[in-house]
Order: structure tokens, then C-alpha cells, then sequence
């Protein structure tokens, strides 16, 4: 926006500073919707039938502070999966041909 190649920009509140750059400002605050994560995982339902020791995978450093204080012997590793970021219905998009 700043270099003028887009007219607006769309934005998780957790990912904006605090402090704006000059010529930027937030016009617009959505109402929030439901915070919760979901566990997804056919085999293990729910996180405390996973095996000790697991691996799991995360890019949100919130999720990897819930994850090692609800199981702190599983390992947790770092991903970065950017494209696949969004609403839900925008990932499927994504994935399915």
C-alpha cells in the first residue's frame, strides 16, 4: 500500500504493529470470531492419546506454548506454511484440483 500497488489491506489484528507506519491507518476493526483452535488428527482425537514423545507440527508460537504445557514430553517443530493461511474455505480452494 505503501508503494501504491494496492488500494487496501486485510489483516489478523495480531499481526499489526502497534505503531503504524506513516500514511497508514486502521479504518476498520471486524467484530472477533471464535478464537478456538481444532485439533484435527483421524488417529488420535484428542491430544493426550497421542503417543510420548510425539512430534507435532505448528507455525503459531501460541500453539507451541499450549502444546508443550499441556504435553511437555511431545516435541513440537516450527513449520512455515504460508500459503495455506486463510479462512477455511480459501485452503480448501487451494488444495482441491
Amino acid at each position: 500500500m505503501l508503494e501504491g500497488r494496492a488500494d487496501l489491506a486485510v489483516h489478523s489484528m495480531k499481526d499489526v504493529t502497534s505503531i503504524l507506519p506513516e500514511g497508514l491507518e486502521i479504518s476498520v476493526i471486524a467484530e472477533r470470531d471464535d478464537p478456538r483452535d481444532a485439533w484435527i488428527c483421524p488417529k488420535y482425537g484428542i491430544i493426550e492419546s497421542l503417543p510420548k514423545g510425539a512430534t507435532v507440527g505448528t507455525s503459531s508460537l501460541r500453539r507451541t506454548a499450549f502444546l508443550k504445557h499441556q504435553r511437555p514430553d511431545i516435541k513440537v517443530r516450527s513449520l512455515r506454511v504460508m500459503c495455506l493461511r486463510g479462512l477455511v474455505n480459501s485452503i480448501e480452494e487451494k488444495l482441491m484440483p
